[in-house]
């Protein structure tokens, strides 16, 4: 997903990138699904790229003067699902905690995205 540029400031190379990169903003941000099934993939995106527009949206609030930290609200998303076994209960359970009826996830120009029955590794499986 690419970073508005506007907030790309708030994104910075850690020190485990190269020397060239450290230190300067990040124009994109990537993870990987952990994946081969294309269906999984689609639905294992929504919680992640729905967290990236939180903080996207939380580094803009930033630039109105709202005090936010960015890299705590990253630490405490990864160590939540860690808790949780990084599984697929984990992800539901995320996808549950960003997605209420309330607050749709939107990408692109206001669209909604329906995510669909989800079908977990275990039931591919069977």
């Amino acid at each position: 997903m690419l970073i508005p540029k506007d907030v790309q400031h708030h994104f910075i190379h850690g020190p485990d990138k190269p020397a060239n990169l450290r230190g300067k903003p990040k124009r994109k941000l990537k993870q990987t699904l952990q994946t081969d099934n294309l269906n999984n993939a689609e639905h294992r995106k929504l919680p992640i790229i729905y967290f990236w527009q939180e903080l996207i949206a939380k580094a803009r609030a930033a630039e109105q003067g709202v005090i936010l930290d960015l890299e705590a609200e990253v630490e405490k998303s990864q160590a939540d699902f860690r808790k949780m076994g990084s599984g697929d209960i984990a992800r539901q359970a995320l996808a549950e905690k960003y997605f209420t009826a309330d607050r749709p996830p939107t990408f692109g120009k206001g669209q909604d995205i329906d995510p669909g029955p989800m079908e977990t590794d275990d039931e591919k499986r069977n």
